[in-house]
């Protein structure tokens, strides 16, 4: 049976140009290397930052510790491209990078309303032509979001548009 290290090394081919280890083995939805080791999938980063730099530092207590790329491309292993740090690290890095994507009001994958019904929530909320629940009804949401809404607790932004 071939080590971690064996298999490893016969899954990622060299970019000239990057320098990056890009991954030629199978790829999760978002783009990472993965590897199984003793009968657990682990990311091919984490795994070649264990084979090449040595254990993955014990967690900050609150969650485990996470392997970063310095070159932003996530099927890239190379060890002298990854860094360890928290989860609050990997946000840092990605927001000082630009990659945060806005996920707020319509933007936001699981959001219900537009940001033109948000509006139309909040001023039909102020007008006191409705209730709460008969808002809430209208638009297929609870009648805690209208609540919301009206506080500018949820949906903020669409005031500063």
């Amino acid at each position: 049976m071939k080590t971690l290290e064996e298999r490893f090394d016969t899954k990622y081919e060299v970019c000239p140009d990057t320098g990056c280890w890009l991954w030629t083995a199978y790829l999760n939805q978002n783009g990472y290397g993965v590897i199984n080791h003793e009968r657990k999938t682990i990311l091919a980063h984490r795994a070649s930052y264990m084979i090449h730099v040595g254990d993955i530092p014990a967690d900050d207590g609150l969650s485990k510790m996470c392997v970063l790329h310095h070159c932003d491309t996530p099927p890239c292993v190379n060890p002298d491209h990854l860094f360890t740090g928290t989860n609050q690290d990997n946000m840092d890095d990605c927001a000082a990078k630009g990659r945060l994507a806005k996920l707020s009001g319509e933007n936001h994958p699981f959001a219900k309303l537009t940001d033109r019904n948000a509006m139309s929530i909040f001023n039909l909320a102020h007008s006191g032509l409705m209730w709460g629940y008969e808002i809430a009804e209208m638009f297929g949401i609870h009648k805690t979001v209208v609540s919301d809404i009206k506080r500018k607790v949820a949906w903020g932004h669409i005031h500063s548009a």
